[in-house]
């Protein structure tokens, strides 16, 4: 029951939901532990927690009990290789038109009726993940001869009827890592666009297959340059070429030439037209238009008991620094 209101899932949730969604018993614990847990819904600017609430949302928490027969993508801590498997095949459930579904559609170009199939999971790691690559090994995440997790994004959406990936990079009040371990000058961002473009290019299980990144920030940050990753995102182009640059002179003996030769000159062609900026004020408007309204949130919060005060206090935080508009009747 705490976990149905908590995300507005006003249908219901099953006691194993967080499996249908790539998440981790942990991190499904940390949702409603204390503020202190970057994960939390009491912590203000848990992007976590943001990131959660309007993609499921706007999904309409649709994948719970047995939407997807026997198979779930996680089974406890871990990723279910049999759900990919049947990823592999086609859509796993019937089709049903969601408003996330809608605006993909749109970001895409698609017909409606072409991504009703999505699956949305969250937490998502696409390198160093065997049950997502069916036990085939995938160790080309970047154009670095690399030994450690590299493409981690806080949600992806699967269209296995037109075999196309939509990664999702959520941001509140943070920015983007500027640095990764190891590699100090590779930032977040290219991270993210390498790994997505190489899954989907090179020797993979998904070649086939295509990509899609949308950022979500707050609209402020992104209109205003407030963030490094603004930068980046409006000069895309520019920081492909200097990138480019980096690879080829700073980081020459990590490098792999033979991936760097051939698909350089296309990832940097194709990647600025794989890319969309969303913001969460927007996300607000679709998800009141689907009926949500933060009135009836505020309600249904009661079994949170003495603890209902501060839940609310921290989301109404959060949404003023996504950029939210909470009504005034809501505030009172």
């Amino acid at each position: 029951m705490c976990y149905s209101a908590l995300l507005s899932a006003e249908q219901g949730l099953s006691d194993n939901w967080h499996e249908y969604y790539g998440i981790t018993n942990k991190r499904r614990s940390a949702l409603t532990s204390a503020a202190s847990n970057r994960d939390s819904f009491f912590n203000r600017k848990s992007e976590t927690a943001l990131t959660l609430f309007f993609l499921g949302r706007l999904h309409r928490w649709r994948q719970n009990g047995s939407i997807f027969g026997e198979l779930r993508p996680r089974i406890g801590n871990k990723w279910n290789r049999d759900f990919f498997d049947a990823v592999q095949k086609g859509p796993l459930h019937d089709l049903a038109d969601t408003p996330l579904c809608s605006r993909i559609a749109r970001l895409l170009d698609r017909e409606p009726a072409c991504v009703q199939d999505a699956i949305l999971l969250f937490e998502f790691q696409a390198d160093g993940n065997a049950e997502f690559h069916r036990g085939h090994a995938f160790d080309s995440p970047s154009f670095l001869n690399i030994n450690q997790q590299w493409g981690q994004f806080d949600a992806v959406v699967l269209l296995p009827g037109i075999k196309q990936f939509v990664f999702f990079e959520g941001k509140l009040t943070s920015d983007i890592s500027r640095s990764t371990q190891h590699y100090p000058y590779v930032n977040q961002l290219m991270r993210g666009l390498e790994t997505g473009y190489l899954l989907t290019r090179t020797s993979s299980v998904y070649q086939d297959w295509d990509f899609q990144y949308v950022f979500v920030c707050p609209d402020v940050c992104y209109t205003y340059y407030t963030t490094y990753y603004a930068h980046l995102l409006r000069n895309l182009q520019n920081q492909l070429e200097s990138y480019r640059g980096l690879l080829r002179n700073y980081y020459t003996q990590n490098l792999n030439m033979h991936r760097f030769d051939s698909y350089f000159e296309d990832f940097k062609r194709t990647v600025p037209s794989r890319v969309t900026v969303w913001n969460w004020k927007d996300l607000a408007c679709e998800a009141q238009a689907d009926e949500f309204s933060f009135e009836k949130y505020w309600a249904a919060l009661g079994p949170f008991g003495g603890r209902t005060h501060d839940l609310i206090a921290a989301t109404r935080e959060r949404m003023k620094y996504a950029g939210v508009d909470v009504p005034p009747a809501a505030l009172q």
